[in-house]
């Protein structure tokens, strides 16, 4: 097949975000660079097994590049902080993932992490998955339920790249169709899930996040390798298979969060030991109940 370049200067035909929308002659909307994906017809792997881990999370790190490995836990770079988020979704051991906003704390995603299949496309693997966007809608909701999740914090810049995004992941795993009022006819560049998203979810969704079904839309979320001929990769693997990495101890190349916290869950305050809501914003983990008792524990400290 024999194409123009683009023109930079007028990309008509191409989205302004990675993980875009276009709009084909036939008005189907369509995932730019994504593959469409049957979860249906794809195997499925068994999270219990012992020798799961073995395979998958050199696979999974193998995502990052010779550049990027010294940067991961940094957040000091947009691709690589898109490769730890996709790293943690993709990783057996977490079941519920929330991205926090280092800026603006009313605005979050959580995502409910169901099965990892094998990906036929490429060879690699996936995961069904259903997202939250946390507003001033559901925000009640996530705090009734006392949601324990992964957490990532990233910055606004990041933030906005999975918002836009979100439309892309749900698209490749569309099995419903869109309607003559859906928010994205004519209008493929917008950003944000489609009221006709929500609700959509697949035949996996757990019994006991049934109150979340209204408001969660399923996406299909894969792993994201660079291209070798652009960035070298090969020095993890070297290393790797020379043996120069412990195997028995390859869970220190995980991904990297903030750790588990309580969405919505009250803990005791540290000094008088009353219920509260507010944690330490630098370790999430340690509660106060005023600024008194915060005051008290700085000094006791």
């Amino acid at each position: 097949m024999i194409v123009p370049l683009v023109n930079p200067r007028n990309p008509t035909c191409v989205p302004f975000t990675i993980l875009g929308l276009r709009r084909s002659y036939d008005a189907v909307l369509s995932s730019w660079n994504l593959p469409y994906i049957d979860f249906k017809q794809l195997p499925k792997l068994d999270l219990t097994s012992e020798s799961l881990s073995s395979w998958l999370q050199p696979h999974l790190f193998s995502m990052y590049s010779d550049r990027e490995i010294p940067l991961r836990g940094t957040k000091s770079d947009t691709i690589c902080n898109l490769k730890e988020v996709i790293h943690a979704i993709l990783s057996p051991e977490h079941k519920v993932l929330r991205l926090k906003s280092s800026t603006l704390k009313s605005s979050a995603i959580v995502f409910f992490l169901g099965e990892i299949y094998l990906d036929l496309n490429s060879h690699s693997v996936i995961r069904e998955a259903h997202v939250l966007s946390v507003t001033a809608e559901t925000s009640h909701l996530v705090a009734k339920e006392g949601l324990i999740a992964t957490q990532i914090t990233l910055a606004e810049v990041d933030m906005s790249l999975w918002r836009r995004g979100l439309s892309a992941l749900s698209e490749r795993c569309r099995d419903w169709e869109h309607t003559s009022t859906c928010e994205y006819q004519g209008n493929s560049d917008k950003q944000g899930l489609c009221s006709y998203r929500k609700g959509q979810t697949g035949t996996g969704f757990p019994e006991s996040l049934k109150d979340f079904e209204p408001h969660v839309t399923r996406v299909a979320i894969s792993t994201l390798f660079c291209a070798p001929y652009l960035q070298p990769t090969r020095q993890f693997h070297k290393i790797y298979s020379e043996g120069k990495v412990d195997k028995q101890s390859f869970k220190g190349f995980g991904p990297i969060t903030d750790g588990e916290v309580g969405e919505g869950v009250p803990g005791k305050c540290k000094v008088c030991s009353k219920e509260c809501r507010t944690f330490c914003n630098k370790c999430k983990g340690v509660a106060y109940c005023s600024k008194e008792c915060l005051g008290e524990r700085l000094e006791g400290a």
